[in-house]
Parts: C-alpha cells; sequence; structure tokens
C-alpha cells in the first residue's frame, strides 16, 4: 500500500521545515520566533518530540504527549523511560507481544545504535494507529514525528475483509453454503496428493438426487431450491470434521472422506441416506427426497479426473439399477 509513503513524504517535509526554522532561529536568536514556532508546533495534529543526545525528552508537543506520554513527571526523563511509564498507566503504546522490560531495553538499544531513519507503524491503547519516524540528527539528538494513521488503518481493515469475502463467496456456492465446484475439486486434489504421498485410506463419492428434474416440474424451482438446501444441511450435519462435501453441479454432490476405506465409505453413506428427513413444505405437505450414490477408492497412480470418471460411472450405475441406493468403484 502506497499510505506508508505517503506519511514519511510528509514526515521527511515537516522535518525539513523544523530544520530551517531551528537554523533560522539560532542565528538570529530572536525569542519572538522561538515563541512562535513552539507555538505552531503545540498546535499541529503531527507528534513531535525531541531528544538530546543522552536520549532525555527536550521537547514535545500537545499531539505527541495526549498519544504516547503520560505526565512528565520527572525531568530530565529519558524517551523511553516516559513511554514506558505511559504503557504502565494504560495509556500509550498497546504493548501485547512482550515484557514491558523487554520493550524498553530492546528499543532502548535501537535508539541507541540505529544512525539511520527508522519508521514503522504503533498502535495504541486507545485503539488509534500512528506512523512514527525515528530520525537521528546531526548533533546527536533524535526528532521522532508520529502522524496518526487511524482512518488509513481502517479502510485497510475493509478492504481485507472485502477481499476475504470476495475469496469465500468465490468459493462457495450460494445457495446451500457449501464449497462450489472449484474449491470442491481443489479439496479433492489435496486429499489425492496426500494419498499418494502417504498411502491413507481414500473414497471419493459422487452425489446426486434422485428425481431432481421433476420435482422442479412438479412443485416449481423455489421447491426445488428448498430441496438442495435441505439436504446440504442433511449431510453436513452427519459429516466427521475430515469429510468434505461441495456442490458440484446442479444437484450433484461431491464428498471426499480421508482415511477412509472404501468398506467404511460405504457404511458411512448408506447411513446418511438412510438419515434423510423429508422435506416439510410450506404448505404444510411433506417431500421425501433420496439420493444415489457412487463412490470411489482411488488407484495410487490414478490422477482425480480418472476417479472421478470411475465414480461418475458408479453413480450411472446406480442411477440404472432403480435409485436411492449405492454402487462401488473398487481399485483396479
Amino acid at each position: 500500500m502506497s499510505d506508508p509513503e505517503d506519511a514519511d513524504l510528509r514526515l521527511a517535509s515537516i522535518n525539513a521545515a523544523m530544520t530551517a526554522a531551528f537554523d533560522h532561529v539560532t542565528d538570529a536568536r530572536d525569542a519572538a520566533v522561538i515563541g512562535m514556532l513552539l507555538q505552531s508546533l503545540d498546535a499541529t495534529g503531527i507528534g513531535l518530540c525531541l531528544c538530546d543526545e543522552q536520549d532525555h525528552i527536550r521537547y514535545a508537543n500537545t499531539a505527541f504527549r495526549s498519544a504516547f506520554l503520560t505526565s512528565l513527571s520527572r525531568s530530565p526523563i529519558n524517551f523511553v523511560d516516559a513511554l514506558a511509564d505511559a504503557i504502565e498507566a494504560g495509556v500509550g503504546i498497546k504493548l501485547e507481544s512482550q515484557p514491558l522490560d523487554q520493550f524498553v531495553t530492546r528499543v532502548k538499544e535501537r535508539r541507541r545504535t540505529h544512525k539511520q531513519a527508522l519508521s514503522f507503524p504503533v498502535d495504541l491503547a486507545d485503539g488509534s494507529w500512528w506512523w512514527v519516524n525515528d530520525h537521528p540528527l546531526e548533533t546527536g539528538w533524535m526528532l521522532v514525528i508520529a502522524s496518526e494513521i487511524s482512518s488509513m488503518k481502517t479502510e485497510e481493515s475493509r478492504l481485507k475483509l472485502a477481499h476475504a469475502d470476495a475469496v469465500k463467496a468465490a468459493q462457495t456456492d450460494f445457495l446451500t453454503g457449501l464449497p462450489n465446484r472449484r474449491q470442491g475439486f481443489e479439496a479433492a486434489e489435496v486429499a489425492m496428493a496426500v494419498f499418494r504421498a502417504n498411502r491413507l485410506p481414500l473414497t471419493l463419492a459422487l452425489l446426486d438426487i434422485d428425481y431432481f428434474k421433476q420435482i422442479n416440474d412438479a412443485h416449481g424451482h423455489e421447491t426445488g431450491d428448498q430441496v438442495l438446501i435441505h439436504l446440504a444441511n442433511n449431510l453436513s450435519a452427519r459429516l466427521g470434521p475430515q469429510d468434505q462435501l461441495s456442490r458440484i453441479g446442479g444437484e450433484e454432490f461431491l464428498l471426499v472422506m480421508p482415511s477412509t476405506s472404501l468398506s467404511r465409505a460405504e457404511l458411512k453413506i448408506t447411513r446418511l441416506l438412510d438419515a434423510i428427513e423429508p422435506l416439510s413444505r410450506r404448505d404444510g405437505q411433506s417431500l421425501t427426497v433420496t439420493l444415489s450414490a457412487g463412490l470411489v477408492a482411488p488407484d495410487p497412480g490414478e490422477t482425480f479426473k480418472d476417479a472421478l470418471r470411475r465414480a461418475d460411472k458408479a453413480l450411472y450405475s446406480a442411477k440404472a439399477q432403480g435409485r436411492n441406493r449405492i454402487e462401488l468403484s473398487r481399485p483396479g
């Protein structure tokens, strides 16, 4: 993203302006100019903190004190110690990843040894985000400039959530909420790779709703949609955590069963089919729905496409032999 780069450009401009202003003040020794400069720095929303060669705070404007510090109870005070006082008081930097003493030691060492400008994001206890620039000066002093980027972080989070939602939508069947054909096939390919590498049992099953066209013709497509949702919910509720069910066609489902032999898969599918409840329609009537299934245990040298073709032939055989039944395709 370009947000940190934009913040760095803004901070660099502020640093250049401050350097020029301080040079003018040093030459002119004009107390009025100094007062005006400090008043201007105090009014800005950019946090500014100036530390001497011993890293003692010599100046911090209102924005920086409000965001990162408590009241400076002693003077001079080390910059990192002042940050630590604020953290202990529950304000300033949000510290969760390490103990406070480790934070103090690490940051002090970094500020002592690091001679180049350093930029990084920081989140605070109040939920805000700031882009911080540590800028070493030629005098040995350190200028810290902090710019709030909460709105940028909010937008970044929104975009990440939108991206995650878009990815999920691209992988999900909108009607049933199951993984769609693409996601189901990808899951099957992964299961096939694990099967080949570890020689663990694997069974694939194609499930197809019996007489689905007649259901649509007789009761309407809304009822057909209810049947799809009803079956997806019924099957999902009775599957194990490693079983992966997806809707890969109009009325067709793919079930990937890792670590499951063909005989165990047959028993599991039999129980699934027997447990399907009739669909309660909105008119008070119930509709009995059945499935046919074709099961295949892939051969070690077989591709997913070939295994799926055998499962499809087994499914066709189940349909041809009366439906509401299971047919197996054993390894060759």
